[in-house]
């Protein structure tokens, strides 16, 4: 069986063979992290930026709760990190819960307020919410 995939055709066996690569690398770059966490750097910079990377892998594996608990580790550690904000509204869009999201989102914006990519995310919530409240 192939699958076209963009401008290529890829068999099933290759993108499954493709998919476990990804997620053995996924692991493995979770255990590195989980090292370098292990160490407690005393710099708070690169402590928020090893929760943020582990948010990452945990979002490229699909482990959405443990992402955003990485993410809300790393904007604890390192409030005015946006894009761990956008992250967490993004897992919080991709689950239904608007409300959240938007609030994520918007503190994201006040932290990137030129951010065009959320600014799209904003206005997908609300085409998304008139949908669900039937407004137009």
């Amino acid at each position: 069986m192939l699958l076209n995939i963009g401008q290529s055709e890829v068999s099933l066996p290759t993108q499954i063979n493709v998919s476990n690569e990804v997620l053995y690398l996924g692991i493995k770059a979770l255990a590195a992290l989980d090292r370098a966490l292990q160490q407690s750097p005393s710099d708070v910079t690169v402590r928020a930026e090893l929760y943020f990377s582990k948010g990452n892998q945990f979002r490229e594996i699909n482990q959405l709760d443990r992402a955003f608990q990485s993410y809300k580790l790393a904007v604890e550690l390192k409030p005015d990190q946006s894009q761990a904000w956008m992250n967490m509204g993004g897992i919080q869009h991709i689950k239904g819960d608007y409300a959240a999201a938007r609030m994520y989102y918007q503190r994201a914006l006040m932290l990137s307020p030129g951010s065009k990519l959320l600014k799209e995310n904003l206005a997908k919530l609300d085409r998304l919410e008139r949908k669900v409240t039937g407004g137009s």
